[in-house]
């Protein structure tokens, strides 16, 4: 990694990447609950932003990042510049905004050009991305998108705080957020290159991210009640899961991720026809098909990745 883009965030001990990975896998399972919640709440409030859309919201990941790349490599020249929140404004307002061709973010973001295009063109006329002439860029953060990066700092600063008690690293979450919000721009760029990452790998799979998101309220009910090994979740071994406790209905998935309701139905229909998940009939309510051997190796795999993508964010963040 190309030195302009080391930012110390953690000053109490030097963890290697085979040791977070480690921790990531032996620890799953309640890292994984409080990492779904984490994505839910994320992706709904971008979903709402960035025209009710999926796809939108990792095209809008894909201006950011080359934002904060832009302003990471201004310390190519100047070691201590100011990267943090409290001056975003000006470096927003100093740096020349690259232009960028579609078929470039079609291939970062998985979308097709046309699509991209499309989705662009909204963006720009929700006013999430500006038009000047040909080019497009990232507008400054007004008080929507400052709220959101506040909102979700936070949060990742509490996983953060619990992830390094497996290391007997007491920092406290309030500490690891005002790190994070001093070297905004590095935990930002590499933030949303690794969830960049995470979204393309889902749509190659879903084909709709919207069903990414659906997925994961059903996860989150499912996975608060799994007891036992870790590999439960993979394998069709039955496991002590009470499904009663572990169903959602089609309102309560539209009120969190703001997904409209009747989308939701059609859409949970079809997460049902793929057997990733069921449908309770008595209640119309729904859950993860863990039980399913295709569902369970499609967990089995992109659960793999998703450990792979976000241990390397995280050795990023605490490497010396």
């Amino acid at each position: 990694m190309s030195t302009v883009y080391n930012t110390r965030l953690n000053s109490i001990k030097k963890i290697e990447f085979n040791e977070i990975k480690e921790t990531y896998n032996d620890n799953y399972k309640i890292l994984n609950f409080k990492f779904l919640n984490f994505q839910s709440s994320l992706l709904s409030d971008l979903y709402r932003l960035c025209n009710n859309d999926l796809d939108s919201v990792n095209i809008f990941m894909y201006f950011e990042r080359s934002v904060h790349k832009k302003i990471l490599e201004i310390r190519l020249h100047k070691l201590d510049h100011d990267i943090s929140l409290k001056n975003a404004t000006n470096n927003y307002n100093d740096i020349n905004q690259n232009t960028h061709k579609i078929s470039d973010i079609a291939l970062a973001t998985g979308i097709p050009k046309e699509s991209t295009r499309r989705k662009i063109l909204n963006l720009v006329h929700k006013k999430v991305l500006l038009k000047f002439g040909n080019k497009i860029i990232s507008p400054n953060a007004d008080t929507i998108k400052l709220k959101i990066i506040l909102k979700h700092i936070k949060e990742f600063s509490f996983f953060l705080e619990y992830f390094l008690k497996f290391w007997k690293i007491n920092e406290k979450s309030e500490n690891l957020e005002k790190k994070i919000l001093k070297n905004f721009s590095f935990y930002t760029f590499h933030f949303l290159k690794t969830q960049m990452l995470y979204l393309k790998d889902c749509r190659n799979n879903f084909q709709d991210l919207d069903l990414l998101l659906i997925k994961i309220q059903c996860d989150i009910k499912i996975q608060n009640q799994i007891t036992g090994k870790l590999n439960v979740i993979y394998d069709n071994n039955k496991t002590n899961i009470d499904f009663t406790h572990s169903t959602v209905s089609a309102s309560t998935i539209s009120l969190i991720t703001g997904i409209p309701r009747a989308s939701c139905i059609r859409k949970l229909k079809l997460l049902c026809d793929k057997k990733i998940l069921k449908k309770d009939f008595s209640t119309k309510r729904y859950y993860s098909n863990i039980y399913n051997k295709k569902n369970s190796r499609f967990n089995f795999d992109n659960n793999n990745k998703t450990i792979n993508y976000f241990s390397e964010f995280l050795f990023t963040l605490l490497s010396n």
